[in-house]
């Protein structure tokens, strides 16, 4: 467990990392944010979690982690349902995968993640995703037209579609 939090709550971290084939640290620090997440993040920007998680893994090297992130009632914007985790890793936005386990009392929980840092620091944030419409552009995996992993909903577009694509993406 990482027990983080800023000078008004506790927002600790906890991490179960599966399989372990090299050894190392990780550092975990929260700040409240005081702007709505970018759009470029896939998140609502009208109910999200106004908080943000900074890690940085320094060596560890991992598969099949579990992690739970705990925030206040007070960091809660606009009542969000069902929440996700996105991270923002060398200003490129990524969908963390894994299966969220329980979004429930304050908690967002995700099993079989593969990474949550990187050896540079990634920042994560929490909120309802913008992605439940079709044909918008996220660009998560790569850079890949054709990839439905980079497209919200899942779907490639095709020539006669109307797409999305929001400003601040990288890819």
């Amino acid at each position: 467990m990482f027990p983080v939090g800023d000078a008004q709550y506790y927002a600790p971290v906890t991490l179960a990392a599966g399989s372990v084939s090299q050894s190392g640290s990780m550092e975990v620090s929260t700040v409240q944010l005081t702007v709505t997440p970018p759009v470029a993040s896939g998140l609502s920007g009208s109910k999200y979690i106004k908080r943000k998680w900074n890690t940085a893994n320094q060596g560890i090297i991992y598969s099949n982690a579990t992690a739970t992130w705990t925030f206040n009632d007070s960091d809660e914007v606009g009542m969000p349902g069902t929440v996700y985790l996105r991270r923002l890793a060398s200003g490129t936005w990524y969908a963390t995968g894994g299966t969220t386990v329980a979004s429930e009392s304050n908690t967002i929980t995700l099993s079989g993640l593969a990474y949550l840092g990187e050896s540079a620091s990634s920042e994560m944030y929490i909120g309802e995703s913008t992605c439940d419409v079709a044909n918008v552009w996220f660009g998560s995996f790569d850079t890949n037209w054709h990839d439905a992993r980079n497209w919200c909903g899942g779907v490639v577009p095709n020539s006669s579609t109307h797409v999305l694509i929001p400003g601040g993406i990288t890819r």
